[in-house]
């Protein structure tokens, strides 16, 4: 008889904890997805889709010197629908420094020389 009470009780707290959980990932956990992660999510995918277009330009400028690469890239923007504003602009800026970044990184590399960060890396490792 207990056994039969206490296997009631266990089912029924079990319920309520399961809708606890349920109401808080709905009320909690749900807004807070659809309010920070989604937009956070869409903006990155626009960098990806940003500095696509600027290797893009990098690469057709090697065979068309008289492309404006920054032209192409707004246009090719334009193109899927997406609307030229200062923050789309300053993504475009962002991604042409990170490419010359990486380009510099790479010629460092072929020629034997370290950045600075490496270089303060390396002292810290000799103290």
């Amino acid at each position: 008889m207990s056994n039969e009470i206490i296997n009631v009780l266990v089912e029924n707290v079990s319920k309520i904890v399961i809708s606890v959980i349920g109401i808080l990932i709905t009320s909690v956990v749900l807004p807070w997805f659809k309010k920070d992660v989604i937009p956070w999510l869409k903006e990155k995918e626009l960098y990806n889709i940003v500095k696509g277009y600027v290797k893009a330009a990098e690469k057709i400028k090697q065979t068309e010197p008289d492309i404006d690469k920054h032209e192409y890239v707004v246009s090719q923007l334009k193109k899927r629908g997406i609307e030229i504003d200062e923050e789309v602009l300053s993504k475009i800026e962002t991604a042409v420094m990170e490419l010359d970044i990486e380009f510099l990184d790479g010629l460092m590399k072929i020629f034997g020389l370290k950045s600075e960060e490496e270089e303060a890396e390396k002292e810290t490792k000799e103290d």
